[in-house]
């Protein structure tokens, strides 16, 4: 192997490592996780195309790196970059990459926004319904005066 092929299938060997470091078989695992043999197989040699659908594939890392109590975000990142290294130019396949915690708005943010445009529609609604009522005062105003100039 070469150099390259060390770095791109690094995940995979990670696993595999991670695995027999705490005697854990892949049939204990693949029960554990319900996760085929041959899938797990498949993630430790990087051989991806053995993969009915590629959507699993994620979720499968995922679960493998955290029974085994690995860092599940760096092996997903990882794994995002080395895919995107194998995959030719032409697949539209996307895998994606985790989202630090901290790029996320708290829910405070949120509920905030949220507060501050119902906050602005209710004090629209306000403003157009004292309009309103202010033109339908005044020409109920002008149709009197109207009314009782005719009357006179």
């Amino acid at each position: 192997m070469t150099d390259q092929q060390d770095t791109t299938f690094k995940t995979g060997h990670v696993l595999k490592d991670a695995r027999q470091a705490q005697n854990l078989t892949l049939e204990k695992i693949s029960q554990t996780l319900r996760i085929r043999k041959e899938y797990l197989e498949a993630l430790e040699d990087h051989s991806i195309d053995k993969f009915p659908e590629r959507v699993y594939i994620m979720g499968y890392v995922r679960n493998y790196a955290k029974l085994l109590k690995l860092d599940e975000t760096k092996i997903l990142q990882d794994f995002a970059l080395e895919m995107k290294e194998v995959e030719s130019k032409e697949s539209n396949t996307v895998y994606p990459v985790h989202v630090n915690e901290s790029q996320v708005p708290s829910k405070f943010v949120a509920y905030f926004t949220f507060i501050v445009f119902i906050g602005l529609f209710f004090l629209a609604y306000s403003y157009m319904n004292h309009i309103h009522a202010n033109d339908m005062f005044s020409y109920d105003l002008d149709a009197f005066i109207d009314e009782s100039l005719k009357d006179s």
